[in-house]
């Protein structure tokens, strides 16, 4: 095909699309703005790939938007980035959504802010997801308001988390329920926290645990208290527990008790023990048991003891014999009798032997006589003579036989005769060596009354001399041969003469050789 050659005072008007693909070079870049102006809709149709970049930026303003509009989706693409920046607001708009097909990803990141601002929902929803990314991540902030509006969730997903993070207030506050909920965890965890402030309680509601799982420590903290107070409990819900550590005591105080319950066992038991600190005694005691029983030590050992003391029979009975472990002796010294008595044996036999030293006597002596019987050695070992000295008759006697054992010979010489006295045959058996040396006299008394005959050959042998003094001849003749043979020299000697000359000869031969030789001869 011929090349055409025209002068710049040549008149275009009538040439055919024919006509200007014959246009020569210099011709085009001669072209004056009218004789652009003068072109036909239909003769820029005919504008090669080789023509079209020879046009200037001023002449490409001059397109009328009926000229633009009749540029195909692959001339489109035949434009430089320079001339796509030139094209005014009112030329952007005029492109159809098949014409924008052909921009390619290069044009696309030439579009000025203004451009930008005039483009269309429509436009934007012909959009590849390669030309959706190639809008700068500075540049998105410019997408109006109503193309964010009506933008394809599709087209929202093209997105990528630097765009998200570049979108504005006024851009995110006017995302639908479902556009929010149609983003990608990513795309989530990229908002801008100042931008997830303007969210309302519709947007934060639509995101799926995922998306609420994808938020950072920022965004977390970000959220304002009014919006916690309003979130569902599918948001709480797909909270992980790093994000209900971060959150701040405002935030947590704002918390529902349906809110609450919708947070896991797991991810409360794994949530720090500053969280659960947090909470207050109401919360705490809004929680289900399920819950309740997957706190940890440490999280029980962070709660303010008048949090502890306020806890619901309910609560304390549901926590674990772990969790207990935690408190420390200013939350023992805070729990009630009506929250002791509901510890299970289990729990009760968690404590320390320190937990159950820094109990009071009046938190003692308002255990149930089965949980005083469930303590192991170490924990009656850690009551002091006080304690044990109140508690009634039943507690007294329910303490395990081989527990007695371990009460300190300290404590179980500081007790009344009348305490002793109650002592269980079982009980007065597992007495030890050490702790029947150091009875008084008058406990001696109470505590063998009617029971001398039941001493072991080990506890006759620890008795004391002021003890034996204490028997009587009546006494001494009715004890055991196995019992008299316990009997030492020494213990022997310090025998009353009267109730040595009262024992019969049967008794005599029952004692040792050892003790015979402390008889005296006078």
């Amino acid at each position: 095909m011929a090349t055409i050659n025209i002068g710049p005072t040549s008149v275009l008007t009538g040439f055919t699309a024919t006509q200007v693909s014959s246009l020569s070079t210099q011709s085009l870049v001669n072209l004056t703005t009218q004789q652009v102006v003068d072109l036909s809709s239909s003769a820029i149709g005919g504008l090669t790939s080789a023509q079209l970049p020879l046009i200037s930026s001023s002449n490409v303003r001059v397109l009328t938007t009926s000229q633009v509009t009749y540029l195909s989706s692959t001339q489109m693409a035949y434009f430089s980035g320079t001339q796509v920046g030139a094209l005014t607001t009112n030329q952007v708009k005029s492109v159809t959504s098949s014409q924008v097909k052909g921009l390619t990803p290069s044009q696309m990141g030439q579009l000025s802010s203004s451009q930008v601002s005039s483009i269309s929902a429509t436009q934007i929803n012909a959009l590849s997801a390669t030309q959706i990314r190639a809008i700068s991540s500075v540049g998105v902030k410019d997408i109006s308001t109503s193309a964010i509006q009506d933008m394809a969730v599709q087209e929202l997903r093209y997105l990528t988390v630097q765009q998200v993070f570049g979108l504005i207030e006024d851009q995110i506050r006017i995302l639908s329920s479902q556009q929010v909920g149609a983003m990608d965890a990513a795309q989530v965890g990229a908002i801008e926290s100042t931008d997830l402030q303007v969210m309302q309680s519709s947007q934060l509601n639509a995101l799926s645990a995922t998306q609420v799982s994808a938020m950072g420590v920022q965004q977390v903290q970000a959220i304002t208290t009014s919006q916690y107070a309003q979130v569902g409990t599918n948001f709480i819900a797909g909270m992980t527990h790093g994000q209900l550590s971060a959150m701040e005591s405002q935030d947590i105080a704002v918390l529902s008790t349906a809110q609450l319950r919708a947070i896991s066992q797991v991810n409360l038991g794994q949530a720090s023990a500053g969280f659960v600190n947090k909470l207050s005694a109401t919360q705490v005691n809004a929680l289900t048991t399920t819950q309740v029983a997957g706190l940890t030590s440490a999280q029980l050992g962070a709660m303010e003891s008048a949090t502890v003391a306020a806890l619901q029979t309910g609560a304390v009975a549901a926590l674990s014999a772990n969790a207990l472990k935690g408190l420390a002796s200013g939350q023992m010294q805070q729990l009630s009798s009506q929250q002791l008595r509901v510890l299970s044996d289990q729990q009760v036999q968690s404590f320390s032997n320190a937990q159950v030293q820094s109990l009071q006597s009046t938190q003692v002596v308002s255990l149930a006589s089965s949980q005083i019987k469930a303590m192991t050695s170490g924990q009656v070992a850690s009551l002091d003579a006080t304690e044990l000295q109140a508690l009634s008759s039943s507690q007294w006697q329910a303490i395990d036989a081989t527990d007695v054992a371990a009460i300190s010979s300290a404590s179980l010489n500081a007790l009344t005769a009348g305490r002793l006295a109650q002592m269980t045959s079982a009980q007065v058996g597992a007495l030890t060596g050490p702790q029947m040396s150091g009875l008084s006299t008058d406990q001696f008394t109470a505590l063998t009354a009617s029971r001398l005959g039941t001493l072991t050959s080990a506890q006759v042998g620890a008795l004391s001399s002021s003890n034996l003094l204490s028997i009587g001849s009546t006494q001494l003749l009715a004890m055991t041969t196995g019992q008299l043979g316990a009997l030492t020299s020494a213990q022997v000697r310090s025998l009353d003469v009267a109730v040595v000359n009262a024992l019969s000869s049967t008794s005599l031969r029952a004692l040792s050789s050892s003790a015979l030789r402390g008889l005296s001869t006078d």
